[in-house]
Formats: C-alpha cells, structure tokens, sequence
C-alpha cells in the first residue's frame, strides 16, 4: 500500500455515508448489540485480537458518547470493488460538551454494498491484511450500506447544528471554527469578545430559515440565516473541512465590491443601510459606532457603551428593515426613511427612522439617525 495513492475523500455523498457506517457501528455498542459488533467488525481484526461476544459483553463500558464528527477522511483504493477509508475525528456526547479522540478504518465492498469496521486508524499499517470478501448478514443485514444522497441543505443543516451546538457547549472548538480573517477582524482574535458576542444571542434556540448555496473559485460557499435574521456562512474546501464567518459586512467580498460600485447613489444607501442594521442585529456595537459621524456621535454617545446601552434599549429585538423615501441634500449627503420591524416579536411597536447618511470613497461612510 503505498502512501500517494491515498486520496482525500471529496464527494459529499460518499463522506457521510462512510460517517454512517462508522455511526452505525457506534450505535451497536449503544444498543449493546454484541452480534452486530461482531458482524461488522473486520474478520481478521477480530481474529488478531480474540475478539469475541463474550469478551464483548465483559469489556463492555457505558458511555454517553454516542455521535461521530469526522475530522479528516482519505481512501484507498484496493480493488475495483473495494475501498478502504482511513477516518480520524471525536466521538461526542449529544450537545458536544465532551468530545474524545476517535480513529477508524472502514472497508466498503462498492459491488455488494457491504462495510466492514476496524476501531483504529490503520493507514500507516501497511502489513495488516483485510479481509475484503465481505459477506452478507442475511438475518440482520447489519452490515449492509443503506446509501443516502446529501443536498446542499442537508450538508449546511450538518454544519450549523454542529457549530450550534459547539458554541453553546465547547465554546473554544466553536471559536476554532471561525475564518481566521473573519477572527481577527470581528474579535480582534479573543475568545473573551467571542464570549461576549455569545451571550448576546440565542443561538441555542436558534435554527435555519433559509440558505443559499454558490461555488466559488477557492471553496463552495453555504450561506445560511437563522430566524433572527443572523447569518452562518459556511465556506468549504472538503466535506467537514469550513472555516465559518457570522455576518457579511466583515470581510467585503469581490462579489459585494463589484455590486457596490455599479450601484447608484440611493442603492448604495440601502446596502450601508442594511450593513448598519445587520450590526444591530449581531449585537456588533463597536463596528456600528465606527460608522457615526463624528459630531452626531460626541453630541449623543461620548462612549461606546452609551451607544451600545441606547440602541439596546431602542432595538431590543431582531429586526428587518422596510424603506421610505429618499432625498438626496447635496454633497454626497442623503436622508432615508426606514421601518423596522421586529423579526421575532409581533407585539413590538414598528419603528421610524430617519436615517442621514454621507458616502465618501470606495465603500466608506458615515451616518447619524434621529435621536
């Protein structure tokens, strides 16, 4: 077996239903599904190692880590037919609270949809021979591959309930996550304004609205909002392998550059606009600071904590935004009135804005609102 013919695992579909045969491993051990674990296990493993029901069901430890997160998969390809996946990851408690290294080796039989477990990563084991004439289970078929087709909804519903989960319970592999641009620039690349930022929102009631999917030149691109109107794009180079970014205002993209600078004057009000609110719904009150006018801001907010203790109490929830009219005032200086409306709480009074707002070179500006 020779090292560079192994070859990271690319295809979505193949990834998870890999992970899948592992998970169903694991759920055998759940279950204490003796017969199962031996079926699935690789014969000449079990051999090598005396492993039988009996020793099984004396060795046998309760454990609450009963999911896998794969971390890396590459494969091999032996024959046609047969393909062996070395996979390395963590097995995880429900909320991911408890993570524990976890290694396995996963032999798949393509022509008669059949797997075969080994508990350790064996790809620098290059004396060990499987045993690649898998046979059916008949009775249980416990080792038949039941494949499955993975959408793009499928794959980002994956991610950000991982990440969810996470950054509820194990905020550093959370914060580990992020896009280490995106780190940087949003939380000067502290853990503790990640913390902060945390506290803020309920991401542990949070779900999915609504998602997009594009593919880039570098990564395909998963850009997801949950019902406060947050967003979690998810940029991936390989299955599992993402770096992640929590709004769209931090890094500027080439896609938004290129809108911004064919807009017109009104348009690109709008998308400063929208950017100013998105930061209010993030909860990012030092990059909304930034963006008032020097003299509206040293007659209004002397800090950034009264900033930041006005709008909470000004815009205590979630918001979309509906917009009014528009006048135009002379040297680059615009008025916008807009409408916000809390995305999660009908009961909240609409509210009324106007917006005062001065562009100035490329993408900057500054801007003030009735008080």
């Amino acid at each position: 077996m020779e090292d560079d013919n192994k070859i990271d695992v690319l295809s979505n579909d193949e990834f998870y239903n890999v992970r899948n045969c592992i998970q169903s491993y694991i759920n055998y051990i759940k279950d204490e599904n003796f017969e199962a674990i031996i079926r699935v296990l690789d014969d000449n493993y079990s051999n090598q190692n005396n492993i039988k029901i009996e020793i099984l069901e004396q060795s046998f430890q309760d454990s609450n880590k009963t999911n896998f997160i794969v971390n890396s998969m590459k494969k091999i390809e032996k024959s046609l037919d047969i393909n062996v996946y070395y996979v390395d990851g963590y097995l995880s408690n429900d909320d991911c609270s408890d993570l524990e290294n976890a290694n396995f080796t996963v032999l798949i039989d393509n022509e008669k949809d059949l797997f075969s477990i080994i508990p350790e990563n064996f790809e620098e084991n290059n004396s060990f021979k499987y045993n690649t004439n898998l046979k059916v289970d008949n009775i249980d078929y416990y080792n038949k591959i039941i494949y499955q087709n993975f959408s793009s909804g499928d794959i980002v519903k994956e991610y950000f309930n991982l990440y969810r989960n996470l950054a509820v319970n194990n905020t550093e592999v959370a914060f580990s996550l992020l896009n280490s641009e995106y780190k940087e620039k949003r939380f000067n690349n502290s853990i503790d304004n990640y913390k902060k930022f945390l506290d803020e929102i309920d991401i542990k009631n949070s779900y999915l609205s609504k998602f997009a999917y594009n593919i880039e030149e570098d990564y395909n691109e998963y850009v997801s909002i949950d019902k406060n109107g947050l967003y979690y794009i998810f940029r991936e180079t390989s299955p599992m392998n993402f770096s992640l970014l929590l709004d769209t205002y931090t890094i500027e993209t080439e896609k938004f550059l290129t809108t911004y600078q064919t807009s017109n004057d009104k348009e690109k009000v709008m998308m400063n606009v929208d950017k100013f609110i998105l930061m209010l719904n993030n909860r990012d009150y030092t990059s909304a600071y930034k963006l008032l006018d020097d003299t509206f801001k040293n007659n209004n907010f002397s800090s950034e904590e009264n900033f930041e203790l006005y709008m909470k109490n000004r815009l205590p929830s979630y918001y979309e935004i509906e917009y009014g009219s528009f006048e135009e005032k002379g040297g680059n200086i615009f008025v916008q009135k807009i409408q916000l409306k809390s995305i999660v709480d009908e009961n909240l009074d609409v509210l009324n804005f106007s917006v005062i707002m001065k562009l100035q070179e490329n993408t900057d500006f500054v801007m003030s609102f009735e008080v």
